[in-house]
């Protein structure tokens, strides 16, 4: 199939005179681009397969931030640091990486069209082909029979199906290569460095594409950096962000790349929230600081788990998420609750509480036992939940769910969180006043005309790994970001990854 040009009615020259927009005409070419072979279809599909299966057991290390509250005037229930004037801690030199590493963050999921803006002329290549010079904005939408590129002056081209499309901005001429700004693509208003890929079939729609943005590591991580931390808080809480945001992606990068996944990590609670290009000079600087250093144990790298507010008792990942074949990166011992000071008494869910009738609770139950294929979806009215079993730290593991009936239901903490919040018939949308924000919790019978349970609970999500409130509360009292991420991933080790 070839790449077809299509003229356009529209007029004048954006961005630049008439006669500018000729000559970056005269520098498009048109190019060929064979069908796909069954055997390029077959394994397309496959990649489709192996990347929702991925897609689909992937978790959030953070939680959406609230405004910070004042810090108590006296800190009590083990907030007092046990450290004073810590050493910093040795960082080995053994590098996992001969360079910095690229990072692929899907951006947009199953679009059907996108406006992509930039500063200086927009190359786009199609493996195998020879690039187009597109003049910005350049629009692309999707089409039954692949992808189509509209420029800013108007010339449109068709893309075969099942071929990814990867444009990066042109560097601006009449400059040094020094003196020149960087220049970004940009979607929506958020400014992406480094490249961007169109692909074809998203996993969740056939007919749609992903938008993926590709750029190296320190890049990527300013702004993770800002979007998972309030602006005012220290540098300190800033650098072991950064420490930890590094170690996730980069985890979680060797694990997709192996299972040949199209992407690496995306840009939601589904991974690390990341923004886009930031200004944030604390995130910038945090980032420049720790340039490469990355936590390990063993030697190895591990995934850094990280929550908004660990409300006091760390939870373990063994706990939270599959231990099973494939997921045993879950029972590395940094990852398991263990008994520690904490700081986060300042967050605004540090406690909180919530109610569901019996009625609601049970039907919100049942249907995410039904969307998760879980026993529990036949239960009826909920007449009690207890404590199963806790960790070390005293944190809920296991809950035991009683319906009207007499039959008990076993769900883990987490299930039991995320089915608290679940959508049921005949009850409305969960909003963050009514919301179940953690899975350290306690039920207890209000006496009313319909049984409500009060829900008592600690904190704000899953608890595991570093707890992003105790970060501040840390960094407040002078403690510097090693021993920060040291005290939160007992037994790892600092080590630069990369130069």
């Amino acid at each position: 199939m070839s790449v077809r040009r299509h003229n356009s009615s529209r007029s004048g020259s954006p961005r630049g005179s008439r006669g500018h927009g000729r000559r970056l005409r005269r520098r498009q070419r048109r190019f060929a681009i064979a069908a796909l072979s069954p055997l390029t279809a077959i394994a397309v599909l496959l990649l489709a397969a192996v990347t929702l299966a991925v897609w689909s057991c992937s978790t959030d290390p953070g939680y959406p931030r609230r405004r910070p509250a004042p810090l108590p005037a006296a800190a009590g229930d083990g907030a007092t640091p046990t450290l004073a004037d810590p050493a910093p801690a040795p960082i080995v030199i053994s590098p996992l990486f001969e360079a910095e590493p690229d990072i692929r963050v899907r951006v947009r999921q199953a679009v059907e069209t996108v406006r992509i803006e930039c500063s200086t002329p927009i190359e786009a290549s199609v493996p195998e082909a020879r690039p187009l010079v597109l003049v910005a904005p350049v629009i692309a939408s999707s089409l039954p029979t692949g992808l189509r590129l509209t420029s800013g002056v108007g010339e449109a081209f068709d893309i075969g199906p099942g071929l990814d499309v990867t444009l990066v901005p042109i560097a601006a001429s009449g400059s040094s290569p020094a003196q020149r700004p960087a220049a970004h693509l940009r979607i929506d208003g958020t400014d992406f460095p480094g490249a961007l890929t169109l692909r074809r079939a998203s996993d969740t729609s056939p007919l749609a594409f992903d938008v993926i943005a590709t750029m190296a590591i320190e890049d990527y991580l300013p702004g993770v950096l800002a979007k998972e931390l309030f602006a005012n808080w220290p540098l300190a809480a800033y650098e072991a962000q950064a420490v930890c945001a590094r170690t996730y992606a980069l985890f979680v990068r060797g694990l997709d790349r192996a299972a040949g996944r199209a992407f690496d990590v995306e840009n939601s609670q589904a991974d690390q929230v990341y923004g886009g290009a930031t200004t944030n000079v604390t995130a910038l600087r945090a980032v420049r600081n720790t340039r490469g250093v990355v936590l390990t144990y063993g030697g190895a790298l591990f995934k850094t788990y990280y929550s908004s507010t660990c409300g006091g008792r760390a939870g373990s990942a063994a706990d939270v998420w599959p231990i099973s074949r494939g997921f045993e990166y879950n029972l590395a011992p940094p990852i398991q609750g263990a008994g520690r000071d904490h700081y986060c008494q300042a967050a605004r869910l540090y406690r909180w509480e919530a109610t569901r009738t019996a009625d609601e609770l049970g039907k919100r139950l049942a249907a995410w036992g039904r969307n998760a294929g879980h026993a529990v979806r036949s239960i009826g009215s909920v007449r009690g939940v207890s404590v199963e079993k806790v960790n070390q730290t005293s944190r809920p593991s296991r809950y035991t769910v009683i319906d009207d009936r007499g039959r008990t239901f076993s769900l883990s903490g987490e299930e039991l969180r995320v089915a608290c919040n679940f959508s049921a018939e005949g009850y409305p949308a969960i909003t963050p006043q009514t919301r179940v924000n953690s899975n350290d919790l306690e039920f207890i019978q209000m006496p009313a005309t319909e049984l409500t349970f009060l829900v008592r609970g600690r904190g704000f999500g899953h608890g595991v790994g570093m707890c992003q409130w105790c970060l501040k509360g840390m960094a407040d009292r002078g403690i510097p970001w090693d021993q920060q991420v040291l005290t939160f991933y007992p037994g790892a080790q600092i080590m630069r990854g990369y130069n």
